[in-house]
């Protein structure tokens, strides 16, 4: 059976993400349910296949043949070129043959699981969205938290109401519990923030959305492969929650309150806007800043003081005993055990042999950090 064409076609825009396209084709074509491009494509390809984000050569065949645009336009629209900056070392990237012959990277399940934002809860840059009406693709990135262009927060949910908003919404400019105009969103700038801006500047970087920023003056930071350094950020990351909202990289100036997130509710801009910032702090100038990130993680509150476990939890247990136990991070392994060595009274293997013994459940082991250091450092 032969594959038809739509009647009415539009081009893919700048940077344009390929659940927005589906879904401005949908709108030109006149179709009304969500499903039409998946009911339209479903005879020609096997089940279960995800249009927004496809796996199967004949899909971007199939896809070619019903948009009438060249099936690497459509491949470089999908988030699976992020794949090579996502895939760390030892993972398999598996690979995709185009229709051209040419193979191309997808993302694994790791990759989706940790890194894309679902279709059905998307953010936007309000002046992206005023400039032209479509969703682009380094918004589908779950740590994606600013415009590297317009220097703001991006916006998660309808400004008025605080409704879910989904890509195919988001390309209509206008909220469908509501009614709200979309770009009417209030403007967060960050322009102001050095720090904050050059960190997510950076992450952008890293995806390969933009070029990279230049380095604050005075400053540098850990050179490792990308892979290496965001897995090394999504640890540091899940330490970085609990500490204190005062200790965390400070929230841009602006007078609009932020719901309350909730339960299960993806974070933020704002969130991971602040978060990342200071995970992205510890990674310079290393390892004085990891060791000064200890220092404050240790003493947040509710913690008891020089119970090893406790104050490192989870992030020793997590991370340090099993993500980060691979070659590729004995550089925080080093950094560690040098500040335990500095900051407790037991040598660097009493140490390690008395916390894997903690780890086990044997017992429970209390030492006394040493009184020299202070606790004031950059993340207070």
């Amino acid at each position: 059976m032969p594959i038809r064409s739509l009647l009415n076609r539009c081009p893919l825009e700048t940077d344009e993400s390929l659940p927005s396209l589906l879904a401005r084709l949908q709108v030109a074509n006149y179709y009304t349910s969500p499903r039409a491009m998946a009911d339209i494509c479903r005879p020609y390809l096997p089940p279960g296949e995800n249009l927004h984000l496809p796996h199967l050569a004949e899909t971007w065949s199939v896809l070619s043949a019903v948009t009438r645009l060249p099936p690497a336009d459509l491949y470089h629209a999908s988030f699976h070129p992020y794949a090579p900056a996502l895939a760390l070392p030892w993972e398999t990237v598996p690979f995709v043959s185009l229709p051209d012959g040419v193979e191309v990277p997808l993302l694994s399940a790791r990759m989706r699981r940790l890194f894309l934002r679902p279709v059905h809860d998307a953010q936007y840059c309000p002046i992206c969205l005023t400039n032209g009406r479509y969703h682009r693709r380094q918004w589908l990135n779950l740590l994606a938290a600013i415009c590297p262009q317009h220097e703001c927060l991006l916006q998660r949910g309808c400004p008025h109401c605080q409704q879910q908003l989904s890509v195919a919404v988001i390309v209509t400019g206008q909220c469908p519990s509501c009614a709200g105009d979309l770009t009417a969103a209030p403007i967060v700038s960050v322009s102001d923030d050095t720090w904050g801006l050059w960190a997510h500047r950076q992450l952008h970087a890293w995806w390969g959305d933009t070029s990279a920023p230049l380095l604050p003056d005075q400053m540098t930071i850990l050179e490792k492969p990308v892979p290496i350094l965001l897995e090394t950020l999504r640890g540091l990351e899940t330490a970085a929650v609990r500490l204190p909202q005062e200790t965390l990289h400070p929230a841009p100036r602006f007078d609009v309150p932020s719901p309350a997130p909730k339960l299960h509710e993806l974070p933020a801009p704002l969130r991971v806007y602040r978060v990342y910032a200071t995970s992205m702090k510890v990674l310079t100038d290393w390892p004085r800043a990891f060791h000064d990130f200890l220092d404050t993680y240790r003493r947040r509150p509710n913690v008891l003081a020089g119970q090893i476990a406790d104050e490192f939890d989870p992030m020793y247990f997590a991370w340090l005993e099993d993500e980060w136990q691979r070659p590729e991070f004995a550089f925080i392994q080093d950094a560690f055990d040098d500040y335990l060595v500095a900051h407790y009274s037991l040598s660097r293997s009493v140490t390690h042999l008395c916390l894997r013994y903690f780890k086990s459940g044997s017992s429970a082991f209390c030492v006394k950090s040493s009184s020299q250091w202070p606790i004031q450092n950059s993340f207070t």
